[in-house]
């Protein structure tokens, strides 16, 4: 009915892993050519490759001439890995918010990659808030066929709002 309130329920998972130490903060998740890939919260710039039967990292992919300042999702098309550089629960005033992105073709060693930068038309006010007190922190995204798709997790509203994104490089 829309109301988000739901019966109270207990999920039990049906397999549960113990991820390697490098894996410190895994925030994003995708299933790729049979393979998990996830990725660290902040600072580290690789992919990790994990095996589905025992979650052990099976290789790990550097992801050359980019930063992470914050990534917090990782997603798909049909000819691209997506990264959502976006995390800004820090202070509330990120201007640098970026999605990389690379081919598909190649995950293993990826040459060019191509980055969408966006700021957030509503946001005027980029006085520095104290940790977790900003509505504009973006924890999720999911890519159509046309269009990206921004989830945010707003911390004073207890809201989210969806932000919509054209898949073209640069500026948005």
């Amino acid at each position: 009915n829309g109301s988000c309130v739901y019966s109270t329920t207990t999920i039990v998972p049906q397999h549960s892993f113990v991820l390697s130490n490098a894996i410190d903060e895994t925030s994003g998740l995708i299933l790729f050519d049979d393979v998990l890939l996830t990725h660290n919260d902040d600072s580290d710039t690789k992919l990790y490759q994990l095996d589905l039967t025992n979650g052990s990292t099976m290789s790990t992919v550097q992801i050359p001439t980019v930063s992470n300042v914050d990534w917090e999702d990782i997603a798909q098309d049909e000819h691209y890995i997506y990264i959502g550089d976006f995390g800004n629960n820090a202070t509330g005033i990120r201007t640098d918010m970026k999605i990389y992105r690379f081919l598909k073709s190649e995950w293993e060693n990826p040459t060019t990659i191509d980055t969408i930068q966006f700021s957030y038309e509503t946001q005027t006010d980029f006085t520095t808030s104290a940790a977790n007190a900003t509505n504009f922190d973006c924890e999720a995204f999911i890519v159509t066929e046309d269009k990206i798709y921004l989830f945010t997790k707003e911390w004073i509203s207890n809201a989210t709002s969806i932000f919509e994104l054209e898949k073209a490089t640069g500026q948005q």
